[in-house]
């Protein structure tokens, strides 16, 4: 009676003039939650406090995992603002601590390749472009391991750990910034843009950072295991349609940017992952031009040969929507897929044989992160009673569990029953 109560309250506060009605609402709502009940009911002032885990990375020998954690702003001491994300580390035994924190804005984890460090791109102190910083896992300071003239993203690591790639537009010339900076500043929509360009560069940071003569523009890239080629996600512009409707992936050599090999993905694409041995090439895909989203699973050889059967679906009869996968063997993929209103994880080889592991039932879960021996898989994981939290699945069991509790308060809130 009380959650119902509270609803037809709710159905009061309408957006007649959103900006100036939602404090209103949340103060009449919060007044009535304590008025039926008093603090344990929760209420929309809640909402503002909630942390939550955006993004999860598992060490290569699955005894930590990396993850961002969004923590909302104190809207009456802080500046305007999105949420500040920090880094934090959890162990299989649900043991938590903080790498960075505080005011910051933390992107991209990952781990390096020899587990020894996590990197993440920022923009902390004096910094005028976003950075690769790197962080011991056993402890210290962050520091600079790349910097360059524009911010980066999308960083991804040689197997070796010696190089990285990474995506960043060129700097703007000196020309058009003198009269920018003399007020000729207008933006003309679709025209001031500039492309997205992959770039190599030292992990170190002991070189200059040098472009990829490859057109069009790009938004993923990833090392083949054998450190000489590139897989490119590449649009004809950085426009959104083209960016939603015509990425394609080019296998590129590394050290002459030169294309090799076009794979014609027939729709809207995801993720993209090489097999550990090199010799196959997996992405999410739509099944054609007319999908409205990526989401079916699909694997070429590379490099391609006039026999082979090209880009196909490993499971053409599965209803749902693949949305991660990771590589377990040079023959297994690791998939999770929203089914319905949840998740499920399994297993296909290339031969087409599935196995499921964790049935269409409990969190919902997203962001999959395998070891690097296929032992133990993270999650970003969603229940009724917790946002984002770090969940575990091992080689054990089907079943996940919760490493971190990141709003231990929930635990005194009471909660309306959820059903589909």
């Amino acid at each position: 009676m009380r959650h119902q109560k509270l609803n037809d309250l709710s159905m009061h506060c309408r957006p007649i003039a959103l900006w100036t009605l939602a404090g209103i609402c949340a103060i009449v709502l919060s007044t009535a939650a304590s008025a039926l009940g008093g603090d344990d009911i929760f209420a929309p002032p809640h909402v503002a406090k909630l942390k939550s885990v955006t993004s999860v990375a598992g060490s290569p020998n699955g005894q930590y995992v990396a993850y961002t954690l969004s923590v909302p702003r104190n809207p009456m001491k802080e500046a305007n603002g999105s949420a500040w994300s920090e880094l934090h580390v959890v162990d299989a035994k649900g043991n938590s601590r903080p790498f960075v924190t505080g005011n910051v804005s933390v992107s991209g984890v990952q781990w390096t390749p020899d587990g020894r460090g996590m990197a993440f791109t920022s923009k902390r102190a004096d910094d005028e472009q976003t950075s690769l910083y790197v962080v011991p896992v056993d402890g210290g300071e962050a520091r600079v391991a790349v910097a360059h003239n524009a911010s980066l993203h999308g960083v991804a690591y040689s197997v070796d750990g010696k190089k990285i790639a990474f995506l960043a537009t060129e700097p703007v010339p000196k020309s058009l910034q003198e009269f920018k900076d003399k007020g000729f500043n207008q933006e003309i929509y679709e025209e001031d843009w500039r492309p997205t360009k992959v770039w190599i560069a030292a992990a170190d940071g002991s070189d200059k950072p040098r472009a990829l003569g490859i057109e069009g523009s790009a938004s993923q890239v990833r090392w083949s295991p054998s450190g000489r080629q590139l897989a490119v996600v590449l649009a004809p512009t950085p426009l959104v349609d083209d960016g939603y409707m015509f990425k394609r992936v080019s296998i590129v050599d590394a050290d002459t940017g030169r294309i090799v090999e076009r794979i014609p993905n027939p729709g809207k694409l995801g993720q993209v992952g090489w097999s550990p041995d090199g010799k196959h090439l997996a992405m999410i895909s739509g099944i054609d031009i007319n999908d409205p989203s990526d989401g079916r699973l699909m694997v070429t050889a590379v490099p391609g040969a006039p026999s082979d059967e090209g880009l196909r679906d490993l499971m053409p009869d599965y209803q749902a929507h693949v949305k991660s996968f990771a590589w377990k063997d040079d023959k297994t993929l690791l998939w999770q897929a929203a089914e319905g209103t949840a998740t499920t994880v399994g297993t296909v080889e290339l031969s087409g044989k599935t196995a499921r592991l964790i049935d269409a039932e409990g969190p919902v879960l997203g962001g999959m992160s395998l070891s690097d021996d296929g032992r133990a898989t993270a999650f970003v994981g969603h229940t009724p009673q917790h946002p984002g939290e770090v969940f575990l699945l091992d080689e054990r069991g089907k079943q996940t569990r919760r490493l971190t509790d990141v709003n231990p308060w929930l635990e005194k809130m009471r909660f309306a029953k959820q059903q589909v």
